[in-house]
């Protein structure tokens, strides 16, 4: 659910506590380096989805990864979306997890959410 709009509720939940405590406790204002703001590590980054956000509140932001399979999908979101909800995966086909009944492990779900190249250059996305 990084960047899914199914997981949007997961994401603030989880992602929201800890954004809301680095602008409180790490105010960019206050630990700009010239004109260089804060720069977070974000360790097991997963898909990227914090170090975006991160970034996008206008800090600087590294995401470090040990799963080659979760650098494939960073790396697929982060570089190649050009528009929402620009590709269509299938994360249960493989899994029993997650599941409400049998035919949901042929549910699609459309990523990403929001085109990372496009949010943070202040581009809006089309209609």
């Amino acid at each position: 659910g990084d960047w899914a709009v199914e997981g949007a509720g997961e994401r603030e939940r989880c992602y929201g506590p800890l954004l809301t405590a680095l602008e409180k406790y790490v105010p960019k204002e206050k630990f700009m380096r010239g004109n260089r703001p804060p720069k977070v590590m974000c360790p097991g980054s997963g898909l990227g989805r914090l170090p975006f956000e991160v970034v996008r509140r206008g800090y600087e932001s590294q995401g470090n990864e040990f799963s080659y399979h979760m650098l494939l999908g960073s790396q697929m979101i982060l570089n190649c979306s050009q528009f929402p909800l620009q590709f269509e995966i299938y994360p249960f086909v493989l899994g029993l997890g997650q599941r409400r009944g049998a035919h949901d492990h042929l549910a699609g779900v459309r990523v990403p959410d929001v085109a990372p190249g496009q949010a943070l250059m202040g581009i809006d996305p089309p209609d």
